[in-house]
């Protein structure tokens, strides 16, 4: 298809695009985009990167299928790394060249709530309320797109080790550590049994780090039989809550005398 300089607007065909190493547009939607804005520094702390590997979270698709927005247009994706194309005078320990994981959510490193490692609660980025501090709104540009713009780089932007693919990486932005906070919340700990409802991508990891943390045996509950399939072939048992009461087997499979619930 012929190729059309388009805003990625929410309010007129919410278009986005997924890029890889090579940089092809993949079209998702009807149309094929490419991004016509310039990115820019914004501060002497912000950095430039380009965008290598990204995603597309459930969030960026509840807008997808949303009500419109009465935002104009802007990029989405805040799951993205790539390679730093420019600093700022003020960073000093990224340079032009790194491979980097761009943070989620963005914190200026400095005040109180980033100082206690609550860096999504940051004071300063999240002065931009009702926008948000996480990436892909009209002030923080997301991450589907040729590059995006970094504020705070010594903050948010972490060098990749060369062991570690760009795949591999890009789980670190978001989906990972949310499943790995679901079992550290939990507390899950050797022996435990451990139940996940949900075996999308959040709920995958939810289950490998139960599994990491020592838990005994893990139950996987979702509606889909393709999800279930892949859970079973990870090695744990499988609810579908249509076929099987949850109550049955809560009472049949974890009240264990040597086993918490989970």
């Amino acid at each position: 298809g012929d190729h059309r300089d388009l805003h990625l607007s929410i309010r007129r065909q919410r278009q986005m695009c997924i890029r890889d190493r090579n940089r092809w547009p993949v079209k998702i939607g009807s149309s094929e985009v490419r991004l016509p804005w310039q990115v820019t520094k914004h501060a002497d702390g912000d950095a430039i990167v380009r965008i290598q590997r990204t995603a597309i979270c459930g969030s960026d698709l509840h807008i997808w299928h949303g009500p419109d927005l009465p935002l104009g247009g802007f990029s989405l994706g805040h799951e993205f790394m790539g390679i730093v194309e420019e600093t700022g005078p003020a960073v000093r320990s990224i340079r032009p060249g790194d491979r980097v994981l761009v943070a989620c959510t963005t914190g200026c490193g400095n005040c109180s709530m980033c100082n206690r490692d609550l860096y999504s609660a940051c004071e300063v980025t999240t002065a931009q309320a009702p926008l948000s501090n996480v990436f892909g709104n009209p002030l923080l540009q997301g991450g589907q797109a040729e590059a995006a713009r970094v504020p705070f780089a010594d903050t948010n932007l972490f060098r990749i080790p060369e062991s570690i693919s760009d795949a591999q990486a890009l789980f670190l932005t978001d989906i990972l550590p949310t499943g790995w906070l679901g079992a550290e919340l939990a507390n899950v700990r050797p022996g435990d049994s451990v139940v996940v409802f949900g075996c999308g991508p959040v709920g995958t990891f939810a289950q490998r780090a139960a599994e990491i943390r020592g838990a005994s045996r893990i139950f996987a509950v979702d509606l889909d039989e393709g999800r279930l399939a892949k859970a079973r072939a990870r090695g744990y048992d499988t609810i579908q809550p249509e076929q099987e009461p949850l109550g049955a087997v809560s009472y049949t499979h974890l009240t264990l005398p040597t086993n918490r619930e989970v």
